[in-house]
């Protein structure tokens, strides 16, 4: 999401209904199954505070992220849970931030890395397979996204999972940050046109494992990163924003509808081994515990196809 110089068939019908996908054949750990560590299913009447902060580590009230030239103020008025689904909106309104910057769109964000110095982090992790299902919307200049950032508050690294331009939403954006032995910027990525992503529900995930970076849409692989000495061992947070505008998408014009949101029905992240960095400060809920245990049955048994080779 930051750019520029600065910031997972055997285990029938009933099963896949229940997950909306097929689970990808992410790589399995030498002697363990894959575990849920964190599941996010948005079930109550408000954003679990224990897990998710609603702007970026930096600030407790509102933000915006300026290194972008993004047009938004991100606020927790914009940022709502019903019906077991998350909306993250994005308005077209006048708004004062917590810079005393005029904001002429408003809109909703969602950290599990918390504030530093003043919120602790909900959810941090090293390695794993993190997936979520969302339905996007389409527009000039907006901007959804699905990505990590480092627990430390430090960038890059960064793991884009999902970014998709609202001009362009049959284009899945996939992009890896970081600094070379040498401590230059790279920013390898890959774009994959797929259906029309504002059209319905569908699922994004990337395992991260040691030596491979693994890219799925709706459970199919769609591009891997394998260069194993790039790849982070940096605890990361997760963060799902709905930008407007910016260097990259450019800003709103007439056709773009307003408000436009970001719809969210689980975040998940999975370990091969078990390991979590920072435990989730709440319940995995029923629901996470019950689709875990259809999609540990599904990935073993297709341990045989999982292998994480270049």
């Amino acid at each position: 999401m930051r750019r520029g110089t600065a910031l997972l068939a055997g285990i029938g019908s009933f099963a896949l209904a229940l997950l909306g996908s097929t689970p990808p054949r992410a790589p399995v750990g030498p002697s363990a199954p894959p575990v849920l560590v964190f599941g996010e299913e948005f079930d109550g009447a408000s954003l679990d505070p224990n897990r998710w902060h609603t702007c970026s580590w930096y600030s407790t009230t509102t933000c915006s992220i300026e290194t972008n030239n993004e047009l938004e103020l991100y606020t927790p008025d914009n940022v709502a849970v019903a019906d077991g689904v998350l909306t993250l909106q994005a308005r077209q309104e006048s708004a004062v931030g917590w810079n005393g910057k005029t904001y002429r769109y408003t809109s909703g964000m969602i950290s599990s890395g918390g504030r530093q110095g003043e919120i602790p982090a909900g959810f941090t992790f090293t390695y794993g397979y993190m997936e979520a299902r969302v339905r996007i919307p389409a527009g000039r200049g907006l901007w959804p996204a699905f990505w990590t950032l480092p627990a430390d508050y430090s960038w890059p690294p960064e793991i884009d999972v999902m970014e998709i331009l609202g001009h362009r939403p049959k284009v899945q954006e996939m992009h890896y940050h970081y600094l070379d032995g040498r401590g230059r910027l790279r920013q390898p990525g890959h774009a994959w046109k797929g259906p029309d992503f504002s059209a319905g529900w569908h699922t994004f995930g990337v395992d991260w494992q040691p030596t491979a970076l693994v890219w799925y849409v709706d459970g199919v692989e769609r591009w891997r990163f394998t260069d194993d000495s790039a790849i982070i061992a940096t605890a990361q947070y997760l963060v799902l924003n709905l930008a407007v505008g910016g260097d990259w998408p450019g800003p709103p014009d007439a056709s773009t509808p307003f408000p436009s949101t970001l719809l969210v029905d689980y975040v998940r992240v999975w370990d091969h081994l078990g390991r979590q960095s920072t435990p989730p400060r709440g319940e995995i809920s029923k629901k996470s515990q019950q689709t875990n245990n259809f999609e540990i049955s599904s990935i073993l048994s297709r341990q045989t196809l999982d292998q994480m080779t270049p």
